[in-house]
Order: structure tokens, then sequence, then C-alpha cells
């Protein structure tokens, strides 16, 4: 089953994040392609924005309305929490501490670095936790909640998907619980511009760094695992909703006879 039946926008938000600290020695002059990749992923790990936004092709594009005020900003990675007056909504401080979880155990490795005129590229070992389950278990628990519940799971549903976009749900503490790590080895790109390399947010890059929490590195879909309970549980759920359905109709229609007798 692909991923992203329920949590495709999460997860393309979760190109994630949040304004956090800023690095004191960020905006210095990096005349090295290596000393570039460095910077970048030290700013990943303080989700130091700012210094990620200066040093990479992050920000796509910024759209303003007819005062020329920024309405919202478009960003490869970390774009929730980018967006201009994001800081007085509610989410907000969960979206950091979401953003923060998921880079909370990452390392790297700095490996063969080649130059090509104004192109360089660096080769890196990303180590994180591998998060490529965290959306699928939320999944599964908000499959077994909707069986389990009344009125076909559709109140539950509600719920669990507003506290997801409120408070967070449980997507921290699954991330807390896991153990696994996972290394993935990328190329990096970077374009040498005005006199400083600007490194390039491949989608292999984020993913690598994410700890494929978008899961495209693996065709996008769950482990092995996850992806046989998910299957089970949603014929589960097609059962229930079947019977349900048969109870209704059944009183519906029983509710009819007595009006025409």
């Amino acid at each position: 089953m692909k991923k992203g039946k329920l949590f495709l926008a999460l997860i393309m938000c979760l190109g994630l994040t949040a304004c956090a600290g800023k690095m004191e020695n960020a905006l210095i002059s990096l005349a090295e392609p290596e000393e570039a990749v460095e910077n970048v992923m030290e700013s990943i790990k303080a989700l130091d924005l700012e210094t990620l936004n200066r040093y990479t092709d992050n920000h796509i594009a910024s759209h303003r309305n007819f005062l020329g005020i920024p309405v919202s900003r478009e960003y490869r990675v970390f774009n929730e929490l980018q967006q201009p007056g994001l800081k007085r909504v509610k989410h907000y401080q969960w979206n950091k501490e979401f953003a923060g979880k998921i880079v909370e155990n990452l390392s790297w490795e700095i490996g063969e670095v080649r130059k090509e005129g104004d192109k360089a590229y660096v080769d890196l070992v990303l180590t994180n936790k591998d998060l490529t389950d965290v959306t699928g278990i939320y999944e599964v628990n908000l499959i077994k909640g909707m069986i389990h519940s009344e009125g076909l799971g559709i109140r539950h549903l509600v719920k669990e998907m507003f506290e997801l976009t409120n408070e967070g749900g449980d997507l921290c503490e699954i991330i807390d619980e896991m153990e696994q790590t996972r290394d993935i080895e990328v190329t990096v790109r970077l374009d040498k511009k005005a006199g400083e390399w600007q490194v390039h947010l491949s989608e292999e890059f984020i993913d690598g760094f994410m700890g494929n929490l978008g899961g495209s590195l693996n065709g996008g879909v769950y482990s092995e695992e996850i992806e046989r309970q998910l299957e089970e549980l949603e014929l589960e759920l097609e059962l229930e909703i079947s019977n349900q359905a048969d109870f209704f109709g059944d009183r519906i229609e029983r509710w009819a006879e007595g009006l025409f007798e």
C-alpha cells in the first residue's frame, strides 16, 4: 500500500519546521564545498533556518498580496514554520518540537569532495533514526481507534486529526520509542554563486537527513510489517463499516415500514 493516504499533507509540510536558534558563526565566508556542507548540516541539526536558507536553495518563492505584504512562502524543507505570522498560530510550538525530534539524533560524515568549475559534489553518510514507519504506526493506531469506536469511527478520526494538527498527537512519542538507526549515503551538489557555495536540497538529501520520513528512499512504502498490519486493519475496518451500515439500514427500513402501516 502506497504511503500518503492519510498523511501525504503531513509529510509535505514535514518539510517541517521552525525558526529556532541561530548559530553564532553562521554568516561567514565559506571557501570550500566541505565547509559549506558542514555549515548546512549544523544548521539543520540546530534548526537554524536563517543559515540554512542562506547557504541552500531552500527558498522557492514568496507570494504577496496587493499591498506587497508576504502572505505565504514556499520552501523545499521546513516549510510550515516559515510562513508569515506563523509563530502566533497555536500549533507552531508543536511543529517546532516535532522538527526537533526528527533531527535530534542526526549525525553525518563528509567523504570525497569533487570540484568541477563552479559546481562541486560532496559525498555524505547521514545517520539518523530510521523514521520510515513513524506515520505508519500512527495510522495503525488511528484505524484501530476507528474500529473500536462508535458511529463508524468518524468522531474518533476527526478528534485524532484535530489533535495531530493542533497538539501533535502521539508522533513525537513514536519517534522517542524508535531505536533502529539507518545510514544513508547521498551525494550533495553545490553551485558557486557570488563567491559562496550554495547547497542544493535534493529529495534524496532531504529524505536522508530526515531519516526517510517521506519514504521515497524505499519506494514510498512502510516496512513489510506495518504494510501487513495496515492491510489487515483496512479489511477489518471495511467489514465493520459494512456491518454497521447493514444494521442501520435495517433499522431505517423497519422505521419506514412502520410509517406506512
